[in-house]
């Protein structure tokens, strides 16, 4: 029934802007679609006033053990923050641990996987107001790019720019980094055309670059906090514990 999808919404949007910190639940309810972006940051040139999208690095998704996360995350701050990029996470990611050998039919190396929302696995909250590794990176919600189309369009209908802009959007690459050699490579791929007149880059192969020589991270970048516990809370994906009960969002 439609008043009971309103009524979900609404209690949704209620839990999104009463529980946390402010940072926190601008960034839950922008991730979850409930506000628009400009109520939380603006879209415009402060010199011409006209529709300005910044150009956007993402991955298509995230998962691993934590070590593996943490790495993938870090080197994908200090790639958005070598050229000039804002990160834009993906919603959910997976997270991998070793199972306990109890019975013979668990094999040793066997792992867990559990799904859970990006904020409960990084705290992306406080980071995208400033607080998080390389401070100077500009960290958005995850559906930053369609929050972002949907007010260009409704923001600037008949504005050149901002159609052109829309059109941009629709457009993607995919940096492979199995076909570099390094990481300074990766980053001059980047500011080559067509990567760097591109607004939104994917970038896919991190894992397989982690450890290898000539892909160091710089400390800041090398280490990336995650959620604390975030390997042996008991949540499920929309954040409720066994008990059924919301537990508390991701803190550092």
């Amino acid at each position: 029934m439609e008043w009971e999808r309103n009524s979900s919404s609404e209690a949704i949007y209620h839990h999104c802007v009463c529980c946390g910190d402010l940072a926190t639940n601008d960034y839950i309810a922008g991730s979850l679609g409930f506000h628009h972006p400009h109520a939380s940051y603006p879209l415009l040139n402060p010199t011409t006033k006209e529709p300005n999208f910044p150009q956007a690095l993402k991955t298509p998704s995230l998962s691993g053990t934590s070590s593996q996360l943490a790495f993938s995350m870090g080197f994908l701050l200090q790639l958005a923050a070598d050229t000039d990029r804002v990160y834009v996470p993906p919603l959910k990611g997976v997270i991998e641990t070793p199972l306990p050998s109890s019975s013979e039919s668990e094999k040793e190396g066997d792992t867990e996987k559990k799904e859970k929302y990006i904020w409960r696995l990084f705290p992306l909250a406080s980071w995208s107001h400033g607080a998080g590794p390389g401070s100077h990176v500009s960290i958005k919600e995850p559906s930053f790019v369609h929050h972002a189309v949907h007010y260009l369009r409704t923001s600037f209908p008949h504005r050149p720019e901002a159609l052109r802009q829309i059109a941009d959007l629709s457009e993607t690459l995919y940096l492979d980094l199995g076909t570099v050699q390094n990481y300074e490579q990766a980053v001059r791929v980047m500011k080559r055309p067509f990567f760097s007149t591109t607004r939104v880059v994917f970038v896919e192969g991190i894992l397989g670059v982690m450890g290898k020589e000539g892909w160091k991270l710089r400390k800041e970048f090398e280490e990336v906090g995650m959620c604390r516990g975030v390997e042996e809370e008991a949540v499920d994906v929309d954040g409720h514990g066994k008990d059924g009960k919301c537990v508390e969002i991701c803190r550092v």
